[in-house]
Formats: C-alpha cells, sequence, structure tokens
C-alpha cells in the first residue's frame, strides 16, 4: 500500500487515471447528442467528414458508418480534406477543438465556406452541407457555361 501511495502522490489527484479523465478526458468533452441528431434526421447521403475524434457523434447519430469519412478512409481521407466538395456532402467538427484535423484543415478557408453552407451549430459542434449548385456540378447534372 504504501509503495502505492508513493507511486500517486507525486501527481496527485491526476496520477488516478478515473480522476485524471474526471478532470480532463474524454468524459468532460462536450456530449454530441443534439448534434448527432440533427446530422441523423437531416442526412440524405453523401458521406460525411469527420475526424475520428468524433466518435461520440459517429455513434449516436445512428447512421452507417461507412457513411462517415475519416482517416480510415486513407486516400478518400485526404482529398476531402483538401477538396471537400468534390468528396463529401456533409462536413462536421468541432471548431474550439485543437485535435481535430477537420477544424485544422478547413475552418475559414475557401474550400469550406465557398462550397458549404453551416446548417447546424450547437454544443461546441459545427455541420455544414454542401451548396445545392456545388453539388449538381459534382454529379454532372448542373448547368455548363460554354465559353
Amino acid at each position: 500500500l504504501a509503495v502505492q501511495v508513493s507511486l500517486w502522490l507525486p501527481g496527485w489527484p491526476r496520477s488516478v487515471i478515473t480522476i485524471a479523465d474526471g478532470l480532463g478526458g474524454m468524459s468532460t468533452k462536450t456530449n454530441p447528442v443534439q448534434t448527432a441528431h440533427y446530422l441523423r434526421d437531416n442526412y440524405q447521403g453523401g458521406g460525411v467528414l469527420v475526424d475520428d475524434t468524433l466518435v461520440g457523434l459517429i455513434f449516436e447519430s445512428g447512421l452507417d458508418l461507412k457513411e462517415f469519412v475519416g482517416t480510415g478512409n486513407g486516400d478518400l481521407w485526404r482529398s476531402a480534406l483538401k477538396d471537400p466538395a468534390n468528396n463529401v456532402e456533409w462536413v462536421a467538427f468541432r471548431p474550439n477543438e485543437m485535435g481535430d484535423r477537420v477544424t485544422a484543415a478547413l475552418e475559414g478557408e475557401p474550400a469550406l465556406t465557398e462550397n458549404f453552407t453551416q446548417v447546424y451549430a450547437a454544443e461546441d459542434y459545427v455541420v455544414y452541407e454542401r451548396n445545392s449548385d456545388i453539388a449538381a456540378n459534382a454529379n454532372g447534372s448542373g448547368d455548363s457555361e460554354v465559353d
């Protein structure tokens, strides 16, 4: 017992994992229930670009996991971070989350702001949907201009 106490004491209270998580780990993160329900109720396909750290949002939405584009999608993930309008219909991220790679790549960038409209914001999450004119052109059904 004395050895255990001596190991915990230097970093107390953060040396105890259950206390450390409660003070600043995943359990302190904002609960994405409302955001997930918005996505579930409004999503009509096309893929959702998210960082894998948004696992709560992903699972709470009830959408099929294949609808989410994350790091596990390899080349599609990298392509969607650079050019989301040609790869996904939706983008969801946490603007104040330093570790969110979608935030780092797209927040305030023209690739997002010129091609998507913010349709939801709450619980420290934002959801963008691709503009309909961009979607039509990406699918080849939009009007084309002749020079």
